[in-house]
């Protein structure tokens, strides 16, 4: 729970009846400790302070607050402005409180420049993070806490970011150790709050455009099928469809790409070559944390609502936020490794609980491909060896749920993280046995192995990733290596051996995922030709010929046993071409040096 404001409250009050009051005598409160010579803060609060004073009926109280809130609203602004211990104090306790009760949001039908009373409420309390004062940054982080987790918070984009970038900074540069976690508690209520408004309005889009169909096939006289038993409560079966019908017998489709930003289309054609951490890199271009980054290269693009607006721009600020250089020569309790750090336990907490609209939305697939992707390439070689096991966590948690999008990041990943430490001597014990775990989980999915032999080494374009994860666990599991570590001191034998047995067990573990594989292949192929045989069995006159044509299509299909031909035939041919070109290429180079000999 955030810590409450330990000052003396200035009036007591219940309910919205009774801020009336308490706005009225922290106005006074700031009038009575604000120099004299500050004679606009003086009249605004004078001016306030007469249409505080007013006899309101109890039940029109809210009403009438609404109508004057620019008045309310001007003295706690001039005041946080003052940067006057005293009084922002007070300010903040009834900034927070008109936040709260949602009197700095417009209702419908206002004006809109009543809108722009949340994004001043958000700079002038994040301002405040310059008052050299325990308690007034306490105030800010529940402040604007409250004002972002409120229920129809209107505290969006450029605002959102600037009350996580102010708790941010309290978090690493706290005036207590009661702040720094007060601070961190509010980023997770702040990011779990996010996230949850931009789930539930994709699932209330989604129902309400079934709706719509619905009531258009109504009056168009369509006959609807009768929902099944528990349809209506399960609203992410509106968003996340299945299809059906023999899907698990064809082979693992390729891992597909997302298509790029418009902005981004005019790059794609200089490129660096597939699988390279340069290609990579000149995607993304400038990784600053700039202020006018906050919204700028989003102007173009298009979101279903303002909450996925929201969750984009927050994911992307963490993910640039991760991406900040760190030297060895810092301590690991520094401001900018605690900075990386806490980033990158950010990222890790969102995707650990994303929800349909964050897996399913082609906005954060883009995310994840151009920043955190990048992110987690450069932290996965930091000095630190708390930032690469947070790091290869992420990478693990990308594997599960968002592979579809990744498979030119994953070959990057694969030959310039994993590839890397497990055939590279001067790798420490840490790394190598963090990524023989890292891939043991991987291949422990009975689709992983199949799936990386399909898309890379059967590819033309690929490279043979799954014959060299193979060979680079096999040459571990021999102890290639060990002893030229073990001399170096790199790490002792008994860690040797502990590294030997645990490549040996990812090799099993990969065998076993392909049986695993098969066995379902064969399993589900043996259950429709049960239910054929039962058809068949059940069938009469009329469903006879409907019963041929399924059958003729069941035949039709591809099985197990012609994909795997067909992809062994790809990749034969695969090889052939890539042999036919280093021979092509080896036997020009001695022609070349001959003539230039006999010259």
């Amino acid at each position: 729970m955030f810590k409450t404001f330990a000052r003396e409250r200035v009036v007591p009050w219940e309910g919205i009846d009774g801020i009336q009051g308490h706005l009225a005598e922290s106005l006074r409160r700031i009038k009575k400790n604000s120099s004299k010579k500050l004679a606009d803060l003086h009249s605004s609060c004078a001016a306030a302070l007469v249409e505080l004073e007013k006899e309101i009926p109890a039940g029109e109280v809210e009403a009438d607050i609404r109508t004057k809130i620019h008045i309310i609203f001007e003295p706690f602004k001039l005041s946080c402005d003052e940067k006057n211990v005293k009084t922002v104090a007070y300010a903040l306790d009834c900034i927070e409180k008109l936040l709260e009760h949602g009197f700095l949001i417009p209702s419908p039908g206002e004006r809109a420049d009543a809108g722009q009373l949340v994004d001043q409420a958000v700079a002038c309390v994040s301002d405040c993070f310059t008052v050299p004062d325990d308690m007034v940054q306490l105030q800010i982080v529940q402040t604007l806490a409250i004002g972002v987790k409120v229920r129809n918070s209107g505290v969006h984009e450029g605002s959102l970011l600037t009350a996580v970038r102010t708790i941010y900074n309290i978090y690493l540069n706290p005036k207590s150790v009661a702040n720094m976690d007060s601070a961190l508690e509010a980023l997770q209520a702040i990011l779990k709050a996010v996230y949850k408004r931009m789930e539930t309005a994709s699932v209330e889009e989604a129902m309400n455009a079934l709706d719509a169909t619905r009531s258009d096939a109504s009056a168009e006289g369509v006959p609807l099928p009768a929902p099944q038993s528990g349809e209506a409560a399960d609203p992410e079966a509106v968003v996340l469809e299945v299809p059906a019908g023999g899907e698990e017998l064809s082979a693992p489709p390729p891992i597909g790409d997302v298509e790029p930003e418009p902005e981004q289309q005019s790059e794609q054609a200089t490129t660096p070559r597939r699988g390279s951490v340069v290609a990579l890199e000149r995607k993304l271009g400038d990784t600053s944390m700039a202020d006018e980054d906050e919204g700028a290269d989003t102007s173009g693009a298009t979101f279903p609502n303002i909450y996925q607006k929201d969750g984009y721009l927050l994911f992307r600020a963490l993910c640039k936020l991760s991406m900040k250089e760190v030297t060895k020569e810092l301590l690991p309790d520094s401001v900018p490794v605690r900075s990386k750090l806490q980033a990158l336990r950010l990222i890790q907490s969102v995707l650990e609980e994303a929800g349909p609209a964050f897996r399913s939305g082609e906005k954060f697939a883009y995310a994840i491909k151009q920043y955190l992707c990048l992110s987690l390439l450069k932290n996965c070689v930091s000095p630190f060896e708390s930032v690469f096991e947070i790091s290869l966590a992420i990478f693990d948690n990308l594997m599960v749920n968002f592979i579809d999008h990744l498979k030119t990041e994953l070959q990057v990943f694969f030959e310039n993280i994993f590839f890397r430490f497990l055939e590279s001597p001067s790798s420490s014990f840490v790394h190598k046995s963090a990524v023989l775990e890292s891939v043991r989980r991987m291949c422990a999915t009975a689709q992983f192995p199949v799936d990386l032999y399909l898309n890379y080494d059967c590819d033309f374009e690929g490279a043979n990733v799954y014959e060299r994860l193979i060979t680079s666990l096999s040459d571990t599991a021999r102890g290639h290596g060990v002893l030229v570590a073990i001399r170096e001191g790199l790490f002792t034998p008994q860690q040797g051996q502990q590294l030997e047995l645990a490549a040996l067990e990812t090799l099993v573990t990969c065998v076993s995922s392909m049986v695993d594989w098969c066995n379902h292949c064969d399993a589900v192929q043996a259950k429709e030709a049960e239910a054929l045989k039962t058809d068949a069995d059940d069938a009469n006159e009329d469903d006879l010929e409907a019963l041929i044509e399924k059958e003729r299509g069941a035949r039709g299909k591809v099985g197990k046993g012609e994909q795997a031909e067909m992809a062994e035939q790809q990749k034969r041919r695969k090889d052939l071409l890539v042999q036919a070109v280093r021979s092509s290429t080896s036997s020009q180079r001695p022609a070349s040096c001959s003539w230039r000999l006999r010259n």
